[in-house]
């Protein structure tokens, strides 16, 4: 009897955590992030670059298939409160900041080794889904990357984009770096 119960309570388990899984399956909008790496990446390096409350954004290609106005603006507004000095502003532009220091989102496909140095024009995407790059970026060099997949969007407006762009903003922009603890931070200050 003991063995029956236990092969019961087993089958239950499995079609309670299958149950689960079909469940989660429908939240997500089908954006996605599949890839972040932090290698040159810390918050004191990006509040310095945010200083003056202000992010230079680079905006490549295009999720929306015939909608060309607005796609850098929508992106700069869902990238709003993901920078680690949330009241920081992501001002669309095509010129590098202050010391060279921006943000760079490419609708289309990119490398890790490229997107900090991408040409004005390419061959970026005109339409969704699609793959999608960002990068913190000083000068030509990448201090954080995320990549992933955008679902289908419809417009400017759409909520999956302003979904997709806030991800890839908290993945770009984390508290701590997840490789190592950030020179300024407590636990590197052996504090309580």
């Amino acid at each position: 009897m003991g063995a029956k119960l236990v092969s019961q309570r087993s089958r239950i388990i499995w079609a309670l955590i299958i149950l689960a899984g079909f469940g989660l399956s429908g939240c997500g909008n089908g954006s996605l992030i599949y890839h972040a790496d932090y290698g040159r990446y810390s918050r004191s390096t990006a509040q310095y670059a945010a200083r003056d409350g202000e992010m230079p954004l680079a905006v490549y290609g295009n999720p929306v298939r015939d909608q060309v106005a607005g796609i850098a603006e929508a992106v700069a507004d869902g990238l709003y409160g993901t920078h680690v000095d949330y009241s920081t502003e992501f001002v669309p532009t095509e010129t590098p900041g202050r010391e060279g220091y921006r943000t760079v989102i490419v609708f289309g496909k990119t490398t890790q080794n490229e997107i900090c140095s991408l040409p004005r024009t390419g061959d970026y995407a005109t339409g969704s889904p699609t793959p999608v790059s960002g990068a913190f970026c000083l000068g030509d060099e990448v201090l954080s990357y995320v990549s992933g997949r955008t679902p289908k969007i419809d417009s400017a407006d759409d909520p999956d984009l302003t979904q997709q762009v806030r991800a890839m903003g908290r993945d770009l922009f984390p508290y701590r770096n997840p490789r190592f603890d950030d020179d300024d931070s407590a636990a590197s200050l052996n504090l309580p």
